[in-house]
């Protein structure tokens, strides 16, 4: 894995692997429940399933129904204001607020960012897509929209997205009547028309819809992800955890033609890897087992590619153990995108400890971030908060540090939907496109409800995590010789 080797100095045959350290130059409060109560006249959404994405000098924010822009110092420049408000602006005005699940992505390659949501409104439901006119995203965005399902009364759920040189992908669960799993869909879009300068325009999608059952008996894809990749590949990537419990595979699909009207969807390759078991409600200090945590399946934000290299996280059970002496734990994978094949893998966790909605990145010189949200039990004062790790990458093995807390929440946290303390769905990492080193994370933290109705509610926390690596012993020593040589040489030439 030559693409991972970080450059170190090699001196005297002394070149080791570089440790990280982590700086956080920005760090802040993004929307909360108080945002949505603000822009929707007294009431906020459960879960806030936020979306966001760094790119050039802005950090891009959406959650259930409100919609922020700040600058990459942390100042808000655009909002809040409602997602309806947004598309409306973009010129989608027919669904009111009935958005959720909102996406979006900042593509290197055209300047533009691209966002995603879906409607409520009814079980035939849309697909909302908008996309910005330059890279700004502060000034004009152009929409439109499509059914998410065209199996009637076929809810299409929980949307992941991707971009890659030629195609824009979009996936969903469907559910039949809205409550039934369906399967699993994909449309892509060629690129050429989401950039279209009258807007964008989806008439040359090609859709594949309501997919059952994996390449073996018993497996089935649950939550496509696709991947996306900043670089030139020539297909697209779909990965998907199993739907069932225990799992031991990745499915694994090739898009081609994407780029084009008639784009093709491969059969499943299936990647084997360590059993993962499903989650479970994660622990809070006040000794309750309550907090949602959705499940072990990967999206948008759980995946991230980076040259040849496909990187996953999920959060899981390590075991078929269940109960209050057990604890979720986020599984990782690389995967070799040319070959479909599992590379390394490895666990993070911490004793009485829930590490839950994990989002991952890397950059070209193997260092990793994962970010997530952490909740400890009753012997800790850790409550539904952000947390990160960082691992950096040599010799094709990526170690990982210490689990750390970026932002503690207020207290414990419990807003019942659906019969669950709902929380997430998801986290979020990026890489800046003008500096690689520098990773944005967003996560959801509990913070305090006064004025809301609750003791505490939902808000999130963003921030900039900066990977700067350290010297290896080598060039350390090596410093430390060239130190001594020029004190010689001072001290020569001082008594000359």
């Amino acid at each position: 894995m030559p693409q991972f080797r970080p450059a170190v100095l090699a001196i005297a045959g002394a070149a080791l692997a570089c440790a990280a350290n982590v700086n956080i130059p920005v760090n802040f409060s993004g929307l909360s429940a108080f945002d949505d109560k603000t822009v929707l006249s007294g009431i906020f959404y459960i879960p806030p399933d936020q979306g966001s994405a760094v790119g050039p000098g802005y950090y891009v924010q959406m959650v259930n129904q409100a919609y922020a822009v700040y600058d990459t110092t942390g100042h808000l420049t655009v909002g809040p204001q409602s997602l309806n408000t947004f598309f409306s602006n973009a010129g989608v005005s027919t669904f009111g607020n009935t958005y959720s699940d909102p996406r979006i992505v900042y593509d290197p390659s055209s300047g533009r960012w691209i966002a995603a949501a879906i409607t409520t409104g009814s079980n035939s439901n849309s697909v909302v897509l908008a996309v910005s006119q330059t890279s700004n995203p502060t000034g004009t965005w152009k929409a439109t929209s499509f059914v998410g399902n065209t199996t009637a009364n076929n809810f299409a759920d929980y949307p992941t997205i991707a971009v890659d040189s030629g195609a824009f992908y979009i996936a969903t669960n469907n559910f039949a009547n809205g409550a039934t799993f369906d399967g699993v869909s994909l449309t892509t879009i060629p690129k050429t028309d989401l950039l279209n300068a009258g807007g964008p325009v989806v008439s040359n999608r090609s859709h594949f819809e309501n997919i059952v059952g994996g390449s073996s008996s018993g497996t089935q894809p649950f939550t496509f992800a696709p991947v996306s990749d900043f670089g030139s590949r020539s297909q697209g990537v779909i990965l998907a955890t199993d739907g069932f419990t225990p799992a031991a595979v990745i499915h694994s699909y090739l898009v081609s033609n994407g780029s084009t009207n008639s784009a093709t969807l491969s059969s499943d390759s299936a990647i084997a890897v360590p059993s993962y078991w499903n989650n479970q409600a994660a622990h809070q200090p006040d000794a309750t087992r309550n907090l949602d945590a959705v499940d072990f399946r990967v999206g948008q934000n759980n995946v991230y590619q980076v040259g040849d290299y496909i990187w996953i996280a999920q959060s899981i059970l390590t075991s078929a153990a269940t109960g209050g002496s057990a604890f979720d734990a986020i599984r990782w994978y690389e995967i070799q995108q040319s070959t479909n094949t599992l590379l390394q893998s490895g666990t993070i966790s911490l004793a009485h400890h829930d590490f839950i909605d994990p989002a991952i990145a890397a950059n070209a010189n193997g260092d990793v971030v994962i970010g997530f949200t952490g909740s400890g039990d009753s012997t800790t004062t850790d409550y539904p908060g952000l947390w990160y790790v960082t691992g950096t990458t040599s010799g094709g093995i990526t170690t990982f540090g210490t689990a750390t807390m970026l932002k503690n929440g207020s207290g414990n946290y419990y807003i019942s939907g659906g019969g669950e303390n709902r929380w997430g769905d998801y986290s979020a990492v990026s890489v800046d496109p003008n500096h690689s080193y520098a990773f944005w994370i967003a996560g959801e933290v509990a913070i305090n409800g006064s004025g809301a109705g609750y003791p505490n509610v939902w808000g999130t926390q963003i921030a900039e995590l900066d990977i700067v690596p350290e010297p290896s012993a080598g060039l350390l020593v090596a410093l430390g010789l060239a130190g001594q040589l020029m004190v010689s040489r001072r001290r020569a030439r001082k008594g000359a």
